[in-house]
This record gives C-alpha cells, structure tokens and sequence, in this order.
C-alpha cells in the first residue's frame, strides 16, 4: 500500500553501521530521518533529518518495515506519537494523519 513515510513528509530508512556506531549498538534501535520536508509536522516541531524514531505509540521501529506497519495502524486512529532519538536524548513527537 501507501508508503507510510509520506503521511508526515519525511523520508526514513535503515540505521546505517555507521550510525550505528555513533550510537554504539549492535542492533538497529530505529529508523533514520533520511529526509524531512519544511511543512512536515515533524519539522514544525523541531525534528530534523538525521534523529531516530525508535517507537511509534507503544511499538518498537527498529526496521522500516516495522516502522510502516505501525505507521499504518496509527493511520486507523489519525495520530500518532513518534519517539525520537538524538544522541541520549529521546523525546515523543505528537503528530495528527491525515
């Protein structure tokens, strides 16, 4: 179906080992913002191109094909909460889908 990642204007994929040594794990703990347009609600918020989803509502996103799903869940219900990571930091984004 729909790619997920169009809903809030960005653009995620898999962590790469390089990211994955910035955050010194051995596993994917998310999907990466690959890219982020200007009207995004996430980018309203502050988000930028680079940080981590590792969670959409209360599911864990560590493949993109996880982060789909649960973005096509949230879809059902119209919003969602993106748990974002950026070095230690993790912060949960509210977002509304359309």
């Amino acid at each position: 179906g729909e790619d997920a990642g169009a809903f809030l204007e960005m653009k995620v994929g898999p962590m790469t080992p390089e990211l994955m040594a910035q955050y010194r794990v051995k596993e994917p703990i998310g999907v990466v913002i690959e890219a982020l347009e200007e009207a995004s609600p996430l980018a309203e918020k502050g988000v930028q191109p680079g940080a981590l989803v590792i969670m959409v509502n209360d599911e864990e996103t560590r493949s993109v094909a996880a982060y789909n799903r649960s973005m096509q869940k949230a879809l059902k219900n119209k919003k969602a909460v993106l748990h974002i990571r950026r070095g230690s930091a993790v912060y949960p984004v509210g977002v509304e889908l359309k």
